[in-house]
């Protein structure tokens, strides 16, 4: 079967995970909004939602804070003592900052990977992909720390790798992919997860939420975009 026939294949048995307490919970109203109706357009598309738990996310972030943080410090360690005024401010705080993490924290760090992954690959013996939105909010400011969800407030830098962390930390492959504009005209995304060297069944199932949908067509209009701290 060629590329573009498999793309064409209906989603009819394609099996898609949702996190439980995860992959709907605290998005910004309209992302959830969107989100929602992204399951119903897979669904009509053919494809079977089931629920799935993954334990331990609570500290899924913190591991990848930790490897994002460690394992460039760690190539640059030597560069960074001879060369220090070479590097931007930014860069150069944190590559120091990762320069503060533990061996052993690391190392859990690597362990809990480890874990998930495992927890991961055994649902994709029952299931094809996972969904979950790509970011619980839509962009914020530049230099906007935090967002209120509701009654929460979330860090901007945390929320961008609360449910993107995960093929990362899992080393599998994932495809974002657009399913609405929000109240002030900006983008929200979807992210579609899939067991290893499985990235057919990614552009498979975008393609055809995409057949019957126009999101990917949309542009949003600076000109109509209203910025907002809270959601």
């Amino acid at each position: 079967m060629t590329r573009s026939s498999t793309l064409r294949r209906p989603l009819q048995g394609m099996t898609i995970g949702l996190i439980d307490d995860y992959s709907e919970a605290g998005l910004m109203p309209d992302v959830a909004t969107a989100f929602s109706d992204c399951i119903a357009v897979l669904e009509s598309c053919g494809a079977i939602i089931r629920r799935i738990s993954l334990h331990g996310l609570d500290v899924a972030v913190d591991a990848q804070v930790i490897v994002d943080a460690a394992e460039p410090s760690a190539v640059h360690d030597a560069w960074l003592h001879a060369r220090g005024p070479s590097y931007g401010p930014d860069v150069r705080a944190q590559l120091q900052a990762g320069l503060g993490f533990t061996a052993v924290e690391y190392l859990h760090a690597q362990r809990f990977r480890t874990y998930l992954r495992e927890q991961v690959d055994r649902h994709f013996q029952d299931i094809d992909l996972i969904l979950t939105p790509t970011l619980p909010f839509t962009a914020p400011l530049i230099g906007q720390h935090s967002i209120m969800i509701g009654d929460e407030e979330e860090s901007t830098l945390t929320g961008n790798m609360r449910f993107t962390c995960l093929p990362s930390l899992t080393a599998l492959p994932a495809i974002s992919f657009p399913i609405g504009l929000d109240r002030s005209n900006l983008p929200i995304g979807a992210q579609l997860m899939a067991p290893a060297g499985e990235e057919m069944r990614l552009m498979r199932a975008v393609h055809q939420f995409e057949q019957v949908t126009a999101f990917h067509a949309q542009r949003p209009s600076l000109s109509q975009a209203v910025p907002s701290m809270t959601c």
